[in-house]
């Protein structure tokens, strides 16, 4: 059992703050919303966990500016969190479509991937996002964790070691260091991995209870 990161967010800036309210209601006297006001409702909803509130608001936004990078990524955060994977995978494609060099939607699109058992292809994703973004912990502990499930453990090794060197706050890229250590037979190492992953975040699983199998 592997842990993956978080998908990353990448918000625009925005200067109006708008409620998920406010832009649920018809717009005032046929005015447009604009792409902040709608980007802003929708990172309100996603943060509210109100994730169909908040691929709603995106769907509309990628309506009315279907060439915003952003607005694409945004609604494939959406559908994956509710674990629609084949729609998020189109709107992370579109976001790089639109943006060939987004880093974050290439890291996004490897999870979803991974997430699919399509190993091989997300491996290529979390490749080109390193290259794009050579600082992206998160990326380097997905690689990590793709390499991992495929059983070239040194080469996920050298992931987390990675991830963590960029980001050594990096309680999953531990962790799964730890996981990966524990599959080699390291276990003080393995510990002092999952140690510093639980002072981290301490809502990670006990790793006792973790299965190092597929």
């Amino acid at each position: 059992m592997k842990f993956n990161d978080k998908m990353l967010r990448q918000l625009m800036p925005v200067l109006l703050a708008f409620s998920v309210t406010a832009l649920s209601l018809p717009a005032v006297a046929g005015k447009q919303p604009t792409i902040q006001e709608l980007i802003k409702a929708g990172t309100q909803a996603a943060t509210q966990k109100n994730f169909a509130e908040a691929e709603r608001i995106y769907r509309r936004a990628v309506e009315l500016y279907p060439d915003d990078s952003v607005a694409n990524y945004n609604l494939g955060t959406a559908l994956y969190d509710q674990g629609k994977l084949e729609e998020a995978s189109m709107s992370f494609k579109r976001a790089i479509l639109i943006y060939p060099e987004y880093a974050a939607a290439y890291n996004n699109l490897g999870s979803v991937l991974s997430d699919q058992g399509k190993f091989e292809e997300a491996i290529l994703n979390f490749e080109i996002a390193i290259k794009l973004d050579p600082k992206n912990s998160l990326a380097y502990n997905n690689l990590g964790t793709a390499l991992h499930q495929q059983g070239h453990l040194d080469e996920a090794i050298m992931q987390y070691k990675s991830a963590i060197e960029i980001d050594a706050n990096n309680a999953l890229a531990y962790y799964n260091l730890g996981l990966a250590l524990r599959e080699q037979g390291k276990v003080q190492a393995a510990k002092d991995n999952f140690d510093k992953a639980l002072s981290l975040d301490p809502s990670l699983p006990d790793p006792a209870r973790v299965s190092n199998k597929k």
